[in-house]
């Protein structure tokens, strides 16, 4: 019973942390996209930073569409955080076989694949437009991993999918007693 509450813990802390951050992130980003005043963000490959310029133009057009895609990736990695947390919150009250668990475990894998997804578009952007090369290539190392995200997302849906099939059964179960 001590993981399910470090667990439970955890991904509150995590969820609540994350979400504060990515709305001072995203407001920071729409913030020098919109208001161009003295402040401008530069575009790296992989990284956003915020700084003071003095120039009129902060964003160029290319800019403006690793801005969106940093949003998105932003955005994607909340709601994945999010639906994992409320399936969490059911299956640490004992409601393993529920309509809600499952839902929310298919999002989550949903979620994490569009994300990772988002996160490689975001790096072929950049790289094409920042650096003109084009490559492709699957990273097989670390938790971050292209293929260990697509991995876990996809086992997120077959869960799911077993969490579905209980609900079926433990129904008809039910109904013969």
């Amino acid at each position: 019973m001590k993981s399910t509450n470090l667990l439970n813990v955890l991904i509150n802390v995590f969820y609540y942390i994350i979400l504060n951050a990515g709305l001072v992130i995203t407001g920071m980003l729409i913030y020098a996209g919109i208001f161009d005043d003295r402040v401008g963000i530069s575009v790296g490959r992989s990284s956003f930073g915020i700084v003071d310029r003095e120039f009129a133009s902060a964003l160029s057009p290319k800019d403006y569409g690793k801005v969106i895609i940093a949003i998105c990736i932003v955005i994607l990695f909340i709601k994945t955080i999010y639906h994992l947390r409320k399936a969490t919150l059911k299956m640490i009250k004992g409601e393993m076989f529920d309509q809600v668990v499952s839902e929310n475990l298919k999002w989550t894998g949903i979620s994490m694949i569009l994300y990772k997804v988002s996160s490689l578009i975001g790096n072929l952007y950049s790289e094409v437009l920042y650096q003109n090369q084009f490559t492709v290539g699957f990273d097989f190392g670390g938790f971050e991993s292209f293929i260990f995200i697509l991995i876990l997302g996809l086992f997120f849906i077959l869960l799911s999918n077993v969490i579905k099939n209980g609900i079926t059964l433990k129904s008809e179960n039910d109904l013969t007693i």
